[in-house]
């Protein structure tokens, strides 16, 4: 998979698998759409991948919360991919 200029999703993006899934996702060259609960853990793991990571507060319980995850994602390029951590 071409992960190179591509959008992913990370649930559980805040922190452990997640966060090293969306670093390594960084580092490739992809643009990582953070996705947890934790907004402090989750603006923090934004900060220290910068410019193609997003946070984005989500509860994948809900579907509206879950969608307005999904269309940050879209906003930032191809969405190529879903990690569920």
């Amino acid at each position: 998979m071409q992960i190179k200029d591509n959008v992913f999703v990370v649930t559980g993006g805040a922190s452990g698998l997640g966060a090293a899934t969306a670093k390594m996702i960084v580092e490739r060259g992809g643009k990582a759409v953070l996705v947890d609960v934790n907004p402090q853990a989750g603006a923090a793991v934004e900060a220290e991948l910068g410019a193609n990571a997003r946070f984005v507060q989500t509860d994948v319980t809900s579907d509206e919360s879950a969608r307005n995850a999904f269309a940050a994602a879209q906003s930032m390029g191809q969405l190529r991919g879903l990690v569920n951590c």
